[in-house]
């Protein structure tokens, strides 16, 4: 059985305890992306330069022909994380990433607008197991769309027993 990669002993200092103890994917800038217990931390020689809780990440995809790696958040006013790892085979890591961001996910369903906008509405897991609602739409809302979106909030929040 192949040696987990972990974080190097000169960065994980820079990466508090729990984190710094997950599967970890250099990446070819010489930073490394670790899969930390609570979020996602990508740590380079000068610190950490990004970092998420595993709530705060909607999916990662990791496409073995080009080795890139692309996180995308739950906030799409952030831009998508993009990386190409040192690794062809970056399955442990990417393994935990999925698990971890399932945990956070209790539900989520997505309704498209009569005007077209896509929206989505989840119940997310935080690292302390409180849960919240997130309502995210790819477009402008108009008034008969944001009452779909308020909708399909309430009806996530209801499926678990959220107010």
């Amino acid at each position: 059985m192949a040696k987990r990669p972990s974080l190097p002993p000169k960065l994980s200092r820079f990466v508090s305890g729990p984190q710094s103890l997950g599967p970890a994917e250099e990446l070819s800038d010489g930073s490394w992306a670790v899969a930390g217990r609570d979020a996602l931390v990508v740590v380079g020689p000068g610190g950490v330069t990004d970092s998420a809780m595993w709530y705060q990440v909607q999916y990662a995809r990791w496409d073995a022909a080009t080795r890139g790696l692309t996180i995308v958040w739950v906030d799409p006013a952030r831009p998508p994380l993009t990386a190409t790892t040192v690794s062809e085979d970056p399955g442990g890591f990417m393994a935990e990433v999925s698990a971890n961001v399932t945990h956070a996910l209790v539900v989520q369903k997505t309704a498209v607008t009569g005007s077209g906008t896509r929206i989505t509405a989840s119940v997310r897991r935080r690292e302390d197991g409180r849960l919240f609602s997130a309502l995210v739409a790819d477009g402008p809302l108009d008034k008969p769309g944001q009452s779909a979106a308020d909708a399909l909030e309430r009806e996530v929040r209801e499926g678990v027993g959220l107010d």
